[in-house]
């Protein structure tokens, strides 16, 4: 089973294709047989994504990007079983231009269409790698994102918490702008709290104890905004030690609202022991994240796993291999444009896709 993966939600325009057997016994085993990304360079100037700058320039490049994995992989589109294309959720500029691109390809082939929640690819990505089996506690954050997710199987999650206004990523983004860091803002945030004191700066932990597992990053952000804005950091140290201290409030409420979701867990599947806790989003790149919840599942008897770097932040081949999950589980690859069984949400792109 060979799935070629189109990804153009946000600013990364990206293409793979994905090998599998159709086994699905252990869950992982996926081969990537060629990927190609263009990152947009061009949102730096402006400090953030421009949706209509981002769409002209996935106009732009999705074409030679597909082309180029088909020549890495030295594979035709007769060699291909179906077309997997991101279709929410995202910037709906990105995502008519995947959608439709994908939509003609599949005409042109014959091959199947199958419309991917981006959500889902997240979820599904550390499957690729590791045989990691249903059902699995999953922590997502990025950019737009933060929830807390029973992964049941391929096409059924249960939300156990989501954020209540800022996704976490978004928050790490802001935090970097308002301290006048590079882009990428999350990655350079990280380093420049590598060098910070954590303790520096008291902030504020929203919902820490309480009984549900829902999230707020606003009132985080806004309180290193009026720090900022009352004795704005004039050093590299002192950058330093406000990025140190936002990031260590930040994972200290992830691993909070984590630990009570483990707990509803627990409750939920008391004989699907080894229990597993899978960190999945471009947030979940963030090295004193990934240390900080194998400390947490230590202690609350989880197996942590989390997907390779490269499979964190937005990718074609988490969508490839979300094509892949759905056609084993349904066990037909044989249908194409209209009458495909995967297509779940219509031939249109949908910015505000939920996953639940």
């Amino acid at each position: 089973m060979i799935v070629l993966g189109i990804e153009t939600s946000c600013d990364e325009t990206s293409a793979a294709l994905v090998a599998c057997d159709d086994s699905g016994e252990s869950g992982a085993g996926g081969e990537v047989l060629a990927d190609a990304l263009w990152s947009q360079r061009e949102h730096q100037r402006w400090g953030g994504v421009v949706p209509e700058v981002a769409a002209r320039a996935h106009a732009h490049y999705l074409a030679p990007t597909v082309q180029r994995v088909f020549q890495q992989a030295n594979l035709s589109w007769r060699d291909i079983d179906c077309i997997a294309v991101t279709a929410g959720p995202g910037l709906i500029g990105g995502l008519v231009v995947g959608v439709c691109y994908g939509q003609a390809l599949s005409i042109a082939s014959g091959k199947p269409f199958m419309a991917v929640n981006h959500l889902a690819a997240h979820a599904l990505s550390v499957r690729l790698n590791v045989p990691c089996r249903f059902p699995y506690l999953l922590l997502l954050v990025s950019g737009g994102h933060c929830q807390l997710l029973c992964v049941e199987s391929a096409g059924s999650f249960r939300l156990y918490g989501t954020t209540r206004d800022d996704a976490v990523g978004e928050a790490f983004d802001k935090v970097a702008r308002m301290l006048d860091l590079d882009w990428p803002l999350g990655p350079h945030l990280e380093m420049c709290a590598r060098e910070g004191n954590p303790e520096a700066y008291p902030l504020p932990q929203a919902f820490v104890g309480a009984q549900h597992c829902d999230f707020s990053f606003a009132g985080l952000k806004s309180a290193v905004r009026r720090k900022v804005e009352a004795q704005p950091p004039q050093t590299d140290k002192e950058k330093a030690d406000m990025a140190a201290s936002f990031q260590r409030t930040a994972i200290a409420m992830l691993c909070d609202r984590s630990a009570r979701a483990m707990e509803r867990f627990q409750r939920d599947y008391p004989s699907k022991q080894p229990y597993r806790f899978v960190a999945a989003g471009g947030v979940a790149a963030n090295g004193a994240l990934r240390q900080a919840l194998g400390g947490l599942c230590a202690e609350h008897g989880f197996q942590l796993h989390v997907p390779p770097m490269e499979l964190c932040t937005d990718n074609a081949v988490m969508v490839a291999w979300a094509g892949i999950e759905r056609m084993r589980e349904s066990g037909d690859n044989s249908r194409g444009v209209g009458g495909s069984p995967f297509d779940a949400i219509g031939l249109s792109a949908h910015p505000r896709l939920p996953l639940v």
